[in-house]
């Protein structure tokens, strides 16, 4: 099956919930995580944010989207929000290729780094990540948006002991 990377139009963004459901399917093999599979998806409003600023994109195939990559501008890094790929489509390079045209897009930006929060120990979170180019790192180093994001994600559930914030340095 052929998937297209593309930037996301606004008629997608209805159905990046059910992408993300999806794709939080995968937490139900993580002990202690398998709350986040029925946690809310990313509200549409911010993807419709992430829209106008140009920073949201899609994986789009015969079937529908399978995948999607949604980004901010935090301090002077691209900050990855949500990389989700639909569950039946994960492990066939859809994430890789997301996280692949963010890159691109980041370089043309002039922006420092990629940045990202994520699951220390889950092969498909930091682990992955590593193999793209980012390396974990404290928090602070990048300044108090991380900070602040961190603790934000404490709030919502997310064990800090468990999460790392990862930079992929772009120059």
């Amino acid at each position: 099956m052929s998937i297209l990377i593309r930037p996301a139009l606004a008629a997608d963004i209805p159905s990046l919930a059910d992408v993300e459901r999806s794709a939080a399917g995968a937490f139900l093999a993580a002990p202690g995580l398998e709350w986040i599979a029925g946690s809310e998806p990313t509200p549409a409003s911010f993807l419709q944010g992430c829209l106008a600023q140009g920073r949201l994109w899609v994986a789009d195939g015969e079937r529908g989207l399978s995948g999607f990559l949604a980004a901010q501008v935090m301090d002077s890094h691209l900050f990855i929000v949500e990389l989700s790929v639909a569950l039946p489509s994960q492990r066939r390079g859809i994430g890789t290729r997301l996280m692949a045209a963010v890159e691109a897009y980041a370089r043309q930006l002039g922006v420092e780094a990629l940045t990202l929060t994520t699951y220390r120990s889950l092969a498909w979170n930091a682990p992955y990540y590593a193999r793209l180019g980012f390396a974990e790192v404290v928090a602070a180093e990048l300044g108090e948006s991380y900070v602040a994001k961190v603790a934000y994600e404490a709030t919502c559930g997310h064990d800090p002991a468990q999460r790392c914030v990862m930079v992929k340095r772009l120059n």
